[in-house]
């Protein structure tokens, strides 16, 4: 199993934990966990005791303990995690139909489940870049969880925040997922994908550029080299709207914001898009 996690120490702001200050304790020196054996049902139950503590932790492992996209390590990934948020009852995803562990966040209330899904392989996968691994993601979204997944966490640098509250359950199913028809599929749609942003990319007549090639702009480079301290609210906005002067729809516009990894402030999807469309 490969797993990476890190400790840190709660503040609370008004009752509620300061997730933005635990991201920022937990931006690099992770704890990483590897080893080459299947996961099984024990070990599914040890990680859950094991995640009722103050962690930040993600199913990916990082070049030199430091998180971000670029240092993201997509061989041998053999367990999965999916964020719920809303729609979807603990219920509901203990009766999905192959091995699952639930572990609640500190957002769980009685009247509102909201956890994390956690779903072991039964062979480890291994990804070209984060295109695949998000495809990857993206499909079982919609085979299995009818697209209620928090779409924040289909990114490759996606880090999870669990506290010494929460609880965990398994399914006690038998079957372990086999992603051997998605993986295949994740990588035939990666490269469409590839293939048809190559075309765009040589023709002269368009004016869109992609998420990464706004993020090599010399401006937004600048305004990236500040996100390492202070809020970044007046930068998020003007990253958004050099995006979208460059083409990219209000979706992208999000998705290039939470690609920096800035918090769980700007880790909403959702609430991303609202604030690109409020943007010319």
């Amino acid at each position: 199993m490969n797993f990476t996690c890190k400790k840190f120490i709660p503040n609370y702001k008004g009752g509620k934990l300061d997730k933005n200050n635990a991201m920022v304790q937990c931006y690099n020196n992770f704890r990483s966990m590897q080893h080459p054996q299947a996961i099984t049902q024990q070990q599914l139950q040890q990680l859950g005791a094991f995640l009722q503590d103050n962690l930040v932790y993600s199913n990916i492992i990082w070049k030199d303990n430091h998180r971000n996209k670029d240092n993201a390590i997509l061989d041998n990934i053999d367990l999965l995690i999916f964020d719920i948020d809303e729609n979807m009852t603990l219920d509901e995803a203990l009766a999905l139909p192959f091995q699952v562990m639930l572990l609640t966040t500190s957002s769980h209330t009685e009247e509102q489940d909201k956890f994390r899904v956690f779903i072991p392989l039964s062979i480890a996968v291994s990804f070209t870049d984060s295109t695949e691994y998000t495809e990857f993601l993206r499909i079982i979204d919609t085979q299995y969880f009818n697209n209620r997944v928090d779409k924040s966490c289909l990114e490759v640098a996606r880090a999870y925040i669990t506290t010494d509250k929460a609880q965990y359950q398994l399914n006690q199913s038998d079957v372990v997922f086999d992603p051997s028809n998605i993986i295949k599929q994740s990588k035939m749609n990666a490269l469409t994908a590839r293939i048809k942003a190559t075309k765009c990319s040589n023709n002269v007549s368009t004016n869109k550029h992609s998420i990464e090639g706004v993020k090599k702009f010399k401006r937004v480079q600048e305004i990236a080299s500040t996100f390492s301290s202070g809020n970044h609210y007046r930068e998020v906005y003007e990253i958004m709207g050099i995006g979208k002067r460059a083409g990219l729809s209000v979706e992208e516009c999000a998705q290039l914001i939470m690609s920096y990894n800035l918090g769980a402030e700007y880790s909403n999807f959702k609430d991303l898009v609202k604030k690109a469309k409020t943007l010319r």
